[in-house]
């Protein structure tokens, strides 16, 4: 009898562990081998597919795309429309970008390093066209960044002077920037105040004047490259004014640069917005 109750007791366990087996979802396989797995796959399907499936997934895809080892780049924007799944405004999708950021960002630990650490860590942020760059957005990343050394801005039109100003003051060890159309003499103020250590600035398709120009080339002592591609020059006497005149910005434009430090190349190209 005893030997009955024996083996009774060793089935039960062995169809328990069986049901056990048979009913464990993918979202509770150990996070290490999803990690694993996950660096198999293009980013873009992480960000967009794979990340969306629960929680934990989310995490490893996080680990692959931000956290993990020795990677210093913040790469926002890649397939995030498709993520979105439908289109909206931008006020929704600028919701949803403060909400994947702080998702990112936030936490206990990015992939056994502290939080904190890590985001003291990133050097490169890049802001894709996909990406609802705001004011806030860029405060909030810029709070958390005090390292950071490189910016790629593709699509800044919703940054403001004022919002722009007040991120960049904690970027102190700027050495490239690439901006898109938010640059004015304004903002030329704010760089030279804030990037001290600025070596290369590029603008793509922005309007710029020769006067910020030459407030970057006298503030940022280290700047020896301006590289300018499809850009607007505003005329002189208007270029504080939005609707001032302005023309393509040409090499001859600034054939008579009288700073011999610094190379300022401009680039025509085809297509200007």
């Amino acid at each position: 009898m005893a030997m009955a109750n024996c083996t009774d007791i060793e089935d039960g366990r062995r169809n328990t562990q069986k049901e056990e087996t048979q009913t464990r979802g993918w979202n509770k396989l150990n996070h290490d081998i999803l990690v694993k797995i996950f660096r198999k796959l293009r980013d873009e399907h992480l960000l967009v597919d794979v990340s969306m499936v629960c929680c934990s997934w989310e995490i490893a895809c996080w680990d692959v795309l931000f956290w993990e080892g020795d990677c210093h780049q913040l790469e926002l924007g890649l397939g995030y429309k498709k993520r979105l799944g439908r289109p909206m405004d931008y006020s929704e999708m600028e919701i949803r970008g403060m909400r994947l950021v702080k998702n990112i960002m936030e936490g206990d630990k990015a992939y056994a390093t502290p939080m904190n650490s890590w985001a003291h860590s990133l050097l490169c942020l890049l802001l894709d066209n996909d990406f609802p760059v705001s004011d806030r957005i860029l405060l909030y990343i810029a709070e958390r960044t005090p390292q950071m050394r490189t910016i790629i801005f593709s699509r800044s039109q919703r940054i403001a002077r004022r919002g722009f100003s007040r991120a960049i003051i904690h970027w102190k060890h700027i050495q490239y920037a690439i901006l898109g159309p938010i640059a004015d003499e304004h903002i030329a103020i704010a760089i030279g105040k804030s990037f001290p250590r600025l070596q290369t600035l590029e603008f793509f398709h922005c309007c710029i004047g020769q006067v910020g120009i030459a407030i970057f080339v006298g503030n940022c002592g280290e700047l020896r490259r301006v590289k300018i591609e499809c850009c607007w020059l505003l005329e002189a006497e208007t270029s504080s004014s939005k609707g001032g005149l302005r023309k393509k910005a040409e090499p001859r434009d600034f054939v008579e640069w009288p700073n011999d430090l610094v190379q300022v190349l401009v680039l025509i190209g085809d297509s200007y917005r």
